[in-house]
């Protein structure tokens, strides 16, 4: 979900954090600190990760937002059609909800909703590991296909958010064969095109084609698995060949429903 190894940006050190330095990897809001639910308790996951789950939660749903109703269909998606509908089904995470999903997604039911949580970046080429929160938003229309979208921030030492990391979107695109297609386009310049398999709770993808612009990193390809855990968690975890290095691990994360 991070892209290239530049995407945390180039920026001074912080706090005695050594940084990634590279292009910017996008515009994403961050959770300012004392915004989350606060939460005495260490989670598993998060004496693990370093962190506490309130620097990455958000904070109770209110239903308003900026003075106006806040749409479930369009919960952290950022969609235009908040402001004006548009006259065509909105996009939705809820299943229990209008449109139904079209029964081609059915190996891919699961992964419909609001995802967030944490994890570490690392590669060779960086003087890493790095912490980060992310949300990953899988919505549908009713139409044989889900749209993907993940935002991440890069995390201090002591949890709170620093500053924007990565942003991607794509489509998962379940074929009648039984195999995925996801087509993911990165803020960095790069545009992949992955292949892979369903299981009930598992979902594993290579990629079959990487496309670069002219200043993005030197990534020749990915792999990414994604595997449904108890309490509503998601794991994540690719490896990338990329800067003229051999398929290494990259990132893992667990993100919790929301």
């Amino acid at each position: 979900m991070l892209g290239s190894a530049d995407v945390f940006g180039k920026f001074p050190p912080l706090d005695g954090l050594n940084t990634v330095g590279g292009q910017c990897g996008g515009h994403i809001p961050v959770e300012h600190p004392g915004r989350g639910q606060i939460d005495p308790q260490w989670t598993t996951d998060s004496v693990r990760l370093g962190f506490r789950l309130s620097s990455i939660m958000p904070p109770p749903h209110t239903g308003v937002c900026e003075g106006r109703p806040r749409s479930p269909t369009l919960l952290g998606m950022g969609s235009s059609s908040d402001r004006a509908p548009l006259p065509i089904p909105a996009e939705t995470t809820d299943l229990h909800s209008a449109p139904p999903l079209h029964d081609a997604c059915g190996r891919l039911r699961a992964l419909v909703g609001i995802w967030r949580g944490g994890g570490e970046v690392d590669y060779p080429s960086i003087e890493g590991p790095y912490r980060f929160g992310q949300q990953v938003t899988i919505s549908h229309d009713g139409r044989p296909f889900l749209r993907h979208e993940a935002r991440a921030w890069l995390l201090a030492p002591e949890g709170n958010a620093l500053r924007p990391a990565a942003w991607e979107t794509g489509w998962w695109r379940p074929q009648p064969d039984g195999s995925l297609e996801l087509l993911i386009s990165h803020c960095t310049g790069i545009l992949e095109l992955f292949y892979g398999t369903a299981t009930p709770q598992r979902w594993e993808l290579s990629t079959d084609t990487v496309v670069r612009t002219a200043t993005a990193k030197d990534v020749e390809a990915a792999q990414r698995s994604y595997a449904l855990g108890g309490d509503d968690t998601l794991d994540y975890a690719e490896s990338r060949a990329m800067v003229g290095l051999p398929m290494t691990p990259h990132v893992t994360a667990r993100l919790h429903r929301i």
